[in-house]
């Protein structure tokens, strides 16, 4: 890697969230990503 932001995540305002993510992540392992980040937060 060359030490660029590949993936951010985060909520924006009430229930609305973000989801940025470039190469080398394809959509499913970023949601997948992001899923398991809500999952640890609820826990």
């Amino acid at each position: 890697m060359d030490g660029k932001q590949v993936l951010q995540f985060g909520r924006i305002e009430g229930g609305a969230y973000t989801l940025d993510f470039k190469r080398p992540f394809s959509a499913s392992q970023a949601f997948a990503v992001a899923l398991a980040s809500i999952t640890q937060r609820l826990k």
